[in-house]
């Protein structure tokens, strides 16, 4: 395969809202084979991966598997770590567990982890200190033009007039609204970010309904950046491309594609 026709085989986990530790493996470890088949009967009909990416514990066996096959690199992008998400969803991180465990064994097995800032790198490195070597800082951006075609100037107008009034501050809050996003600090600092400077802060795209306890903190704190001329922001405001996956049930917990 030439340079252009390299491409990568990366998988996105479901998250959860309500479930347990133990509710988190029994699940991922029932998707995680499901996913491992069907894209083995995918990659059957096709050339072989150049590159595998791993964006997870769901998705590590999945992709240590794949990379063995194929003896292809494996990639890691660490976004948070699950020893933290553990701690922002439950309070605190419970410790030995199979999903840290399955987590550390897709980073040890891969050949380069990548991570978005530089405390990031800091705290993947402080939890896996013989993994430092194989971190890489990649900072995360928006490909504006992507979401908002044309030229740079209308398009930034035509963006501006349909959120804002015009010279209005805009703060745009790109992804999921969720605790471990840091969200709630946000929340709690809202007042007084708009006491010191007038601001509209708008989700440009999030998988959180407007009913939920997070978004109603958000409009109850800054009841203009809810909705823009009484039609929710979810609604008016979505970047092509993001998919909205179907809602899954599984035990009675809310399980979501990512």
């Amino acid at each position: 395969m030439s340079d252009q026709d390299n491409w990568t085989t990366g998988f996105a986990r479901p998250y959860f809202v309500g479930a347990t530790a133990e509710e988190r493996w029994e699940y991922g470890e029932r998707w995680s084979e499901s996913t491992f088949l069907k894209t083995s009967s995918v990659l059957e009909q096709s050339d072989p991966p150049d590159i595998v990416y791993n964006h997870g514990w769901m998705t590590a066996s999945i992709a240590t598997r794949l990379k063995d096959r194929y003896s292809v690199p494996l990639v890691s992008h660490v976004r948070f770590l699950d020893f933290d998400d553990a701690e922002a969803c439950w309070g605190a991180a419970i410790e030995p567990n199979r999903i840290l465990e399955r987590e550390r064994q897709g980073l040890e097995a891969s050949d380069a982890i990548v991570v978005s800032t530089k405390h990031l790198r800091d705290l993947v490195s402080g939890r896996y200190p013989h993994l430092t070597d194989k971190i890489s800082i990649m900072p995360l951006g928006i490909p504006y033009g992507q979401y908002f075609p044309g030229p740079s100037a209308s398009k930034v107008s035509a963006f501006r007039n349909k959120v804002a009034a015009p010279n209005e501050r805009v703060v745009l809050f790109s992804g999921r609204i969720a605790r471990v996003n840091g969200i709630d600090i946000l929340i709690d600092a809202m007042p007084q970010i708009l006491l010191r400077c007038p601001l509209r802060f708008i989700p440009v795209f999030c998988s959180v309904a407007t009913h939920t306890p997070i978004w109603r903190a958000m409009a109850q704190k800054s009841p203009r950046s809810a909705t823009t001329s009484g039609v929710p922001l979810p609604s008016l405001l979505r970047c092509p491309g993001s998919l909205e996956g179907q809602r899954f049930k599984d035990n009675g917990k809310r399980i979501f594609p990512q």
